[in-house]
């Protein structure tokens, strides 16, 4: 302790902060090696299942029973190896993942200890360069300072103290998953041992299986009331079941989507390697590919304003969900557990997995703009959802009806729930943005369910499917809607009065127009050519330095007093639709900031 003046400051605590040892890499790279280990083990059992089985055999007889017996014992012992070797490799992959994050959280202590002792050196140097006595206004401000100084410490020593309870913690788990398999015998208990505790675990109330499971509300207190045994066991036992469930931490449903993604990916590429590989299988792994891919580049990304790279969650994946040619996946830029402004997108017509890395790469778009134009103090999460059936091109008969908007709204409008119940102690401002045919799915999740959102943005919207704001039970000045004036698919919603419904796509009325009831800010593209209306711009209102793409992030951040407002459309009864955003100059290109990977 060194004291100044009679001013006692305290010494620096802690005195070093422990390694974490290990790199995520190869350990991760170690888990894709027993997940395809493990694909060989189910080869090998569905080989003996296949040769156990009487019209398989050549022969009959003593030879042929016996034979028949060692092939079912084959395949008893691989089905246990294979259970045995996955439960250790999605071991292995939580293991990775913890120790990714505690390497993240020592570098943040190191970073808030040099922080807190740079500060105690200033208070120091500045009072010693003072003469007594002390003015009382003064003395109070470095007593004061002092005591935030001590606060800073003792928060430091907690938080070292736990991130070395949790290495230790998953240092035991991982001993434990290897010195449990040494024979046979020890896989099977292991094997039965894990599968009962989470099979207990999902019974319990407000589990999946429970009596009391009916909210994702339910969910989070189940979840928050298991120990990290039984949580440890349900990542390893049932991922597909926790990275599903609404209501559980983002970053817990992140994790086990992980584990699934990294399985599917070695084990089936083992299986195309050799040449076992089934066309669905194939089909499953080329979303699983496209999904990884979108992953890895985006955690290149950088935050214009910290310089590091956000979290990166995988909030949902399904590569089967609505047949292989579709999938369902959301990916997080941000912390959807933590930050302030939550944005979700959900996109339009011919969205499948197979365009994941662009749809990511706009869900980044709108981070940065909206980090980049807000105040620095927010934190951000933009996620692309893509959990619906979205129609597969304009040919498609979907395209046409509101039915695929109208199921794709009650998911979205569950998700959003979830999303809401897994921070219901840490509500954060959510920002709803449909875009082309994904804005009338949004649109039927504010209409038809009471989805507890701040703000609805609909761009390049065929219409938001109704014919008006009331609908969505929601203040039209949180009603926001984008049409840039050569958008081809902007101009198909609902215009006028004479037979709303049908004299455009038949999906609701244009949220651009004045009888909506909403509002409408700049959408034109400051390099726009001619007059005529067309596809291209229809996919430009993410653009990097667009007049959407400001507004937008404007909005996400809640700062709706910067957002550009544009005059909306008027359908008079003598006339087709006057959009006065034809004849606007572009502004001059407005800055959303730079995106950056490395």
């Amino acid at each position: 302790m060194v004291t100044v003046h009679g001013i006692s400051f305290p010494d620096p605590r802690p005195e070093t902060i422990v390694e974490v040892e290990g790199d995520p890499v190869p350990v991760d790279a170690f888990a894709e090696t027993l997940y395809g280990i493990a694909s060989d083990f189910e080869e090998l059992a569905d080989f003996a299942w296949t040769a156990s089985r009487p019209g398989a055999r050549p022969w009959i007889g003593d030879d042929a029973d016996a034979y028949a017996t060692s092939a079912e014992s084959v395949q008893t012992d691989a089905n246990t190896l294979q259970t045995g070797m996955r439960r250790v490799a999605r071991a292995v992959t939580i293991h990775a993942q913890v120790l990714e994050e505690l390497r993240t959280l020592r570098d943040q202590l190191v970073e808030r200890r040099a922080a807190a002792n740079s500060w105690r050196t200033s208070l120091i140097g500045e009072l010693r360069a003072m003469e007594e006595p002390l003015h009382p206004i003064t003395r109070s401000g470095y007593e004061n300072a002092a005591q935030t100084l001590r606060d800073d410490y003792g928060e430091l020593v907690s938080d070292h103290a736990k991130l070395k309870r949790e290495l230790r913690a998953n240092d035991r788990t991982m001993n434990k998953a290897f010195t449990t398999n040494q024979t046979l015998a020890d896989i099977a208990a292991a094997n039965d041992a894990s599968a009962a505790l989470a099979g207990n675990a999902l019974l319990k109330n407000g589990g999946p299986m429970g009596l009391l499971f009916r909210s994702p509300e339910a969910a989070r207190e189940w979840w928050e009331g298991l120990s990290a045994e039984e949580r440890h066991a349900l990542l390893v036992e049932s991922p597909e079941v926790i990275g599903r469930m609404d209501g559980l931490p983002a970053d817990v449903r992140d994790e086990a989507n992980r584990i699934l993604l990294d399985e599917q990916i070695a084990g089936l590429t083992e299986k195309q390697e050799d040449g076992t590989i089934s066309p669905h299988e194939a089909s499953v792994l080329d979303n699983a590919q496209h999904v990884d891919d979108a992953v890895r580049q985006v955690e290149k990304y950088v935050d214009p304003l910290t310089g590091e790279h956000p979290p990166i969650q995988l909030w949902m994946y399904d590569p089967e969900k609505y047949g292989t040619d579709s999938g369902s996946v959301a990916i997080s830029i941000g912390d959807l557990d933590t930050a302030d402004n939550l944005a979700v997108r959900v996109p339009g017509i011919t969205s499948d997995i197979d365009g994941i890395s662009a749809m990511t790469r706009d869900a980044t778009n709108v981070y940065e703009a909206a980090r980049f134009n807000g105040n620095g103090e927010n934190s951000v999460a933009s996620m692309i959802w893509l959990g619906y059936d979205a129609p597969s091109g304009i040919t498609d008969p979907a395209t046409l009806t509101e039915h695929r908007a109208e199921d794709g709204g009650a998911t979205l409008a569950n998700d959003i729930d979830g999303l809401r119940a897994s921070r219901a102690d840490n509500p954060a401002h959510l920002t709803l943005i449909g875009h082309s045919y994904g804005s009338t799915t949004a649109g039927h999740a504010a209409g038809d369910h009471d989805i507890d959102i701040d703000d609805l943005v609909l761009v390049g919207s065929p219409g938001g499917g109704y014919s008006d704001v009331g609908a969505y039970d929601m203040d039209g000045d949180n009603v926001w809607a984008g049409r840039n004036s050569r958008d081809l698919v902007g101009a198909l919603g609902d215009h006028g009065d004479v037979s709303p419904g049908r004299i455009g796509a038949g999906l609701g009325r244009d949220p651009a127009e004045d009888k909506f009831g909403g509002q409408r800010f700049t959408a034109e593209d400051p390099d726009r050519n001619g007059w005529h209306r067309g596809i291209e711009a229809h996919g430009n209102y993410f653009n990097e330095d667009s007049e959407s793409l400001y507004n937008i992030g404007r909005i996400v951040d809640g700062a709706d007093e910067y957002v550009v407002h544009a005059d909306h459309v008027h359908d008079p009864w003598f006339g087709g639709p006057e959009d006065p955003e034809i004849d606007r100059d572009p502004v001059e290109t407005p800055d959303t900031g730079e995106v950056t990977y490395k």
